[in-house]
């Protein structure tokens, strides 16, 4: 089943549209641009046409999204990215990973790989290949709307989501450079105890002493101390567990 957010019309002007095709689990994708002659017709040139074998990729409950690439000459590969309520996608910049654009189309597979949506907001579709139009709906509503059961695995990517956006993914990593650090120091400090022993592991690992070198001139332990080091640690694990304990209880 194709679903759009709005079908191709010649009188308002939209200057290009997609085809989709769906046969023996293979999805044709061709896309045109439209140039508008004097007497009101219009022509459509393709631009852009791409065959994608359901077989390959699919996978139940899941979505994939396809974008455009090399300004919009290409689709990418399928790219598989849970599908949450509270918004779109995945607010991906939180995680630094600086992108926002919107992708071509999505493709979304229920439980078997003849029960599927595609579904595209980003360009006007051919209207004799719409099977349902929605306006101002988000994928997540679009999907719910023809298959309600899915509302189960939603609940759950919903509060991964929450959980993921709770955590600040820097202080995570502070926290663990932090206990690494901690724990090299405990371990250095042992084996100082053991001077003999310590001296035969050095000649065995060649590269320990530049490690400990290393290690002496960056810890983290140069510019705070070990108690707050350790106080930064437990609150920002405290923090996972907890969230991680209502993620659990919320799925």
């Amino acid at each position: 089943m194709l679903v759009s957010t709005k079908k191709f019309s010649a009188e308002t002007k939209d200057n290009s549209y997609f085809d989709f095709k769906v046969e023996a689990n293979i999805l044709r994708v061709d896309f045109y641009d439209v140039s508008y002659l004097e007497d009101g017709e219009f022509e459509s040139k393709l631009k852009i046409s791409k065959e994608f074998d359901f077989t390959i990729f699919f996978e139940p409950y899941k979505s994939f999204e396809i974008y455009f690439t090399e300004v919009f000459t290409k689709l990418s590969e399928p790219y598989n990215k849970p599908i949450t309520r509270d918004g779109l996608y995945m607010y991906k910049d939180y995680y630094r990973l600086e992108n926002t654009e919107e992708p071509a189309f999505i493709i979304y597979f229920h439980e078997t790989i003849g029960q599927h949506l595609i579904i595209c907001n980003s360009k006007p579709v051919k209207t004799e290949c719409v099977d349902k139009e929605y306006i101002g709906k988000r994928t997540s509503e679009i999907i719910l709307d023809n298959f309600p059961e899915y509302g189960i695995h939603l609940r759950g990517r919903d509060a991964r989501r929450k959980m993921l956006m709770s955590v600040d993914p820097n202080d995570s990593l502070s926290g663990l450079e932090a206990q690494v650090d901690i724990l090299t120091k405990i371990v250095i400090a042992f084996m100082e105890e053991f001077p003999d022993e310590f001296s035969k592991i050095k000649k065995e690992i060649f590269f320990l002493n530049r490690f400990i070198e290393a290690n002496s001139k960056t810890s983290l332990l140069n510019i705070k101390t070990a108690e707050k080091c350790i106080e930064e640690m437990s609150k920002q694990k405290t923090l996972i567990r907890n969230t991680q304990k209502k993620y659990y209880e919320e799925k």
